[in-house]
C-alpha cells in the first residue's frame, strides 16, 4: 500500500510538472512572438523611412527570413526602392535603431533566462 501511494504521488508530481512546463513553454513562445513582432515593426519602419545601412540591414533580414509569410514579405519589400523622403525622419530612425535593438536584445535575454529558470524548477 505504501508503495502504491508513493507511486501515485510521484505520478501526480510528474503530471503537475508536465502541466507547468506546458504552460511555461506556451508563455515562452508568446514572448518569442512578441520579440518577432517588435522586430518586424522595427524593420517595417526602417524600410519605409530609413536609408543607408539601417535600410540595408532591414532588407537583408526580410529577404533572408523564411519565417515571414509571403504576403507580409511582399508588403515589406515594396519599400525597397522607397527613399527616406524626410531627412529629419531618417535621422530619427538612425537614432532609434540602437534603442530598438537593445529592447529586442533584452527580450531575447529574458526569454533565455526564463527558459533556464524553468528547467531548474522542473528538475
Amino acid at each position: 500500500n505504501k508503495n502504491r501511494i508513493y507511486t501515485s504521488t510521484k505520478l501526480e508530481e510528474n503530471n503537475d510538472k508536465k502541466g507547468i512546463k506546458k504552460e511555461c513553454d506556451l508563455a515562452l513562445n508568446k514572448l518569442k512572438d512578441v520579440v518577432e513582432y517588435i522586430r518586424l515593426n522595427k524593420f517595417y519602419t526602417f524600410l519605409k523611412y530609413g536609408e543607408g545601412d539601417v535600410k540595408k540591414e532591414a532588407l537583408e533580414y526580410v529577404k533572408n527570413n523564411d519565417n515571414i509569410n509571403k504576403e507580409l514579405k511582399d508588403e515589406l519589400l515594396k519599400y525597397e526602392k522607397n527613399e527616406g523622403e524626410n531627412k529629419n525622419v531618417s535621422k530619427l530612425i538612425n537614432h532609434v535603431t540602437p534603442i530598438f535593438n537593445k529592447v529586442i536584445e533584452k527580450l531575447v535575454e529574458l526569454r533565455s533566462e526564463l527558459s533556464k529558470d524553468l528547467n531548474k524548477v522542473l528538475e
